[in-house]
């Protein structure tokens, strides 16, 4: 368990989450001081917060870093909605800090609320019943077909880790307990992101997901990425409708992120409700001048130092600037030492006169780390006047992070 530490007079609020620094950035954008655990710690996490620190042990090793920070509110990120037990342990365990007061504020949906939303029987249930189309999805395997038309997925997943077409091979394979089985749809994946308060529904926007792309060296069915895609007012009146349902029906609140895929007669087919901020949000912050983080706060009733309600980007805004975001993957074993972080900085620096006042590069790690294949190392942005020129731009920066890297391959 390592930290570091900033000074900032603003009001604070701890983030917890495997991945923090994207909600880390949005909330000090808004005003706040941030206190962040997570499994990285990152160096530009460690810039901006007030106190950072990595929890190797996650999930559970969260809730004693979590009893060492300062009292005061706290919220998540992906993937603690698959642990509400956590969540629970941290809201009870502040003494440490504040004896008289052994109870954290929760900015966030409940452990009850995500118990529900995050049991693929209960919502996928609701949502045939309610008329929205939802691939067929089970936990009985040996009615399921081993030709690739059904995807297996981990009950507690995120980001599309462990997920893999079921096949003869690998039905042959280990015993999938803790799995369920989901009929795989042809077509473009997207996520939707929506502001859900107790008196309304905003869909900020949407986004198209990068998915297993080995150009980012990613393995197959793994999030790698999101680009801002241009929307018409059906599936804008569609996605509204689907929020307010999920306010009726489940009670979620704040910022929420619907993942869905449109197949070839336009359909979309709802894959997974995230109840918490996601990686994709970030890039929406990029087209505006709001802070999600802020908003996110508010609808769970928590006064925000710079309140500002974002509007939904323009529908089948064709001029729109896409925004893109990639996770560069190693290609192969590494280390990052003191001389390889120094001269990163002189490799991505030139970027961020392209995407100006925004930085072009987050997650950095720190010095002196080790990397396996396959194992994330940062994140990279880019803009363009079309969601084409943005995904040509966000593939030669993976090409020149290639040669780069390859330089200090183990």
């Amino acid at each position: 368990m390592t930290h570091c530490t900033n000074q900032i007079l603003s009001p604070s609020i701890l983030i917890v989450g495997a991945s923090v620094r994207a909600l880390a950035e949005s909330a000090v954008r808004g005003g706040w001081s941030v206190d962040a655990i997570d499994l990285f710690a990152d160096a530009d996490l460690g810039l901006i917060a007030r106190q950072s620190m990595r929890v190797p042990d996650y999930p559970s090793g969260l809730v004693k870093a979590a009893s060492l920070m300062p009292q005061g509110p706290f919220t998540y990120t992906g993937a603690l909605e698959n642990h509400p037990d956590v969540i629970e342990h941290i809201q009870e365990n502040n003494a440490s800090t504040d004896p008289q007061n052994t109870f954290r504020t929760l900015i966030g949906n409940s452990p009850e609320v995500l118990r529900v939303i995050r049991n693929p029987s209960c919502w996928i249930e609701s949502f045939t019943h309610s008329g929205f189309s939802v691939p067929t999805t089970t936990r009985a395997f040996e009615t399921v077909p081993t030709d690739s038309s059904f995807l297996v997925k981990p009950i507690l997943s995120a980001g599309g880790i462990g997920i893999e077409a079921w096949t003869h091979e690998a039905a042959d394979g280990p015993p999938r307990e803790q799995h369920l089985w989901q009929q795989r749809i042809e077509g473009e994946s997207f996520s939707a992101t929506v502001i859900i308060t107790p008196s309304q529904t905003t869909l900020i926007g949407i986004a198209r997901q990068l998915i297993g792309e080995n150009v980012f060296h990613s393995s197959a069915y793994h999030y790698c990425g999101s680009i801002t895609a241009p929307f018409d007012s059906h599936l804008a009146h569609f996605m509204r409708t689907l929020a307010d349902f999920l306010a009726e029906r489940f009670g979620l609140l704040g910022a929420v992120g619907i993942d869905f895929v449109v197949d070839a007669n336009r359909t979309p087919w709802i894959v997974e409700i995230n109840p918490r901020p996601t990686a994709s949000m970030e890039l929406w912050e990029r087209t505006g001048t709001f802070s999600l983080a802020n908003e996110h706060f508010h609808s769970f009733g928590l006064q925000s130092p710079q309140p500002h309600m974002p509007q939904e980007i323009a529908v089948g805004s064709s001029h729109m600037v896409s925004w893109g975001k990639a996770i560069y993957f190693a290609a192969h074993d590494f280390f990052f030492s003191d001389d390889a972080a120094r001269l990163l900085r002189f490799t991505i620096d030139p970027w961020n006169f392209d995407t100006q006042p925004w930085r072009a590069t987050a997650d950095i790690p720190q010095e002196n780390e080790h990397f396996r294949q396959g194992s994330p190392v940062l994140t990279f942005f880019a803009c363009g006047t079309s969601h084409a020129a943005c995904r040509e731009l966000l593939t030669h920066r993976a090409m020149i992070l290639d040669r780069f890297f390859d330089r200090y391959s183990c």
